[in-house]
Formats: C-alpha cells, sequence, structure tokens
C-alpha cells in the first residue's frame, strides 16, 4: 500500500524501511507517529568494562556517565515507531501479525502501554487484563523498533530490578536460560517489568516457577505463578 508523504517523512526521520510502514499499513489502517526514548542506563560495577553488551543494536546517543558507587552508566537515546489502534479494533490480532512479518526483517514489536478494553472484547480483553495485567484506555499502542534479537527490547527499556540488584544484563540471561527449558515471546517491557507469552510452556511448571519466584520475589507465591503459566500460558515479571 502506498504511503502519504508525510509517511514517507516520518519512515526517513526515523531511519525506517519505508516498506516496514507499507506493511503496518497494509494490515491496520491506523495512526503512526515517531517514539523517541530516553533512557537511563544502570550498570552494575562489575558490568563497566561490558556497557556494549546491554546496549540495544540501534541508538541514536548514549551519553555515558559512569558513577560506580550508585551503578549508573549514563543515558541512552533510542528511536522508533507508535502505532496507535482505537480500543474496538482486534488489537491482538494486529499484533500477532505485525510480529510475524516485521521481525523477519529486523524489526521488533511490542506493546506501547498497559490497556484494558470493554468486556465485550471477550478474547482481547482476557488477554491484556490476565496476560498483560492491563488497565482500561482508550486506545491501545504499538511500539516497533530496529532490533537484531529479541533481548533488544530488554536493551532499548533497560528494564531491570535495581532493588534486588538485578541489572538488564542479569535479566536477560536469565531469560536466555529459560529459553533452554520452554519457547516464549516478549510481549511488553518497560522499566521495570515485562510480560511473556509462552509458545511451548515449560516441561516441570513447578519447578520453573520456583525458579521465577527466587528471580523476581515481588512474584512470592510458586503454585500461583505455576498455575497461571498453566492457564494462561504466560508470565508477568515486576520489580517494584
Amino acid at each position: 500500500m502506498l504511503l502519504s508523504q508525510t509517511e514517507r517523512h516520518l519512515a526517513a526521520e526515523i531511519d525506517f524501511d519505508e516498506s516496514v510502514l507499507e506493511m503496518i499499513k497494509q494490515e491496520c489502517q491506523v495512526k503512526m507517529q515517531k517514539i523517541l526514548l530516553k533512557q537511563e542506563v544502570y550498570l552494575k560495577d562489575s558490568e563497566l568494562s561490558c556497557v556494549n553488551e546491554i546496549l540495544p543494536a540501534y541508538y541514536l546517543e548514549f551519553e555515558q556517565d559512569i558513577y560506580g558507587v550508585y551503578n549508573y552508566g549514563g543515558n541512552l537515546l533510542v528511536e522508533g515507531l507508535s502505532i496507535i489502534i482505537p480500543s474496538y479494533i482486534d488489537y491482538r490480532d494486529i499484533f500477532v501479525k505485525l510480529k510475524q512479518s516485521l521481525n523477519p526483517h529486523g524489526y521488533l514489536t511490542s506493546c506501547e502501554n498497559r490497556v484494558g478494553l470493554t468486556p465485550e472484547k471477550n478474547r482481547l480483553n482476557q488477554y491484556i487484563s490476565r496476560v498483560l495485567n492491563y488497565v482500561t484506555q482508550a486506545e491501545l499502542r504499538i511500539a516497533v523498533f530496529k532490533g537484531e534479537e529479541p533481548w533488544d527490547i530488554i536493551k532499548i527499556h533497560q528494564t531491570n530490578g535495581w532493588n534486588y540488584d538485578i541489572s538488564p544484563k542479569d535479566i536477560i540471561n536469565k531469560l536466555k536460560s529459560w529459553r533452554e527449558v520452554c519457547e516464549f515471546e516478549i510481549i511488553f517491557a518497560s522499566k521495570s517489568s515485562l510480560s511473556l507469552e509462552f509458545v511451548r510452556p515449560p516441561t516441570d511448571i513447578e519447578k520453573f516457577a520456583k525458579d521465577v519466584v527466587e528471580f523476581c520475589p515481588d512474584l512470592q507465591n510458586t503454585q500461583l505463578v505455576a498455575s497461571k503459566i498453566e492457564k494462561y500460558k504466560s508470565l508477568y515479571l515486576t520489580w517494584n
């Protein structure tokens, strides 16, 4: 589908291939706009020598400013695309289609905001409220960023649990270890939380849930985590 002059300008401004915006426009006639994220980068003292390992593949700027006492690494600037979807549209269906079409071309998709739908949108409402623990808003947003691997979403948002001394690198390493026993997609990420949806849940869910709670103490209840993974094929992690 042909892009408007404004959409071509947007693609050039954020250095996205025009074909990516064309694919998005083909799937859904929705508003698109630029995202500019400025994230604080946190490093443990032991990670100061490997800062590049926790930066995403594509970023505008990294202003390093190390204060070892505070485990502070600097500021990261990342550009992306925000797809704004009215709540009456099947958000889940669009999200899956965009993920399938964009990921092979080096673009990552994730839920940008935490939102819910009205009860009549039953299938999607269940997905949002149970999988992503969202709250109701008038519109939904999907974020698109350049990325070479799924962990770039964690790097872009610098997801961490610093009150438990857990860095973005720790989270990435843990997710990689979980990938050895199950298969999942990162659906949502923020500064202190993320959501996973399982394509193939772990065989030993009880053992997996115990590891989850040890890594994310805010979840507390191993049995509850196990039951949610088994019932909803999803996992919401938060460090507050």
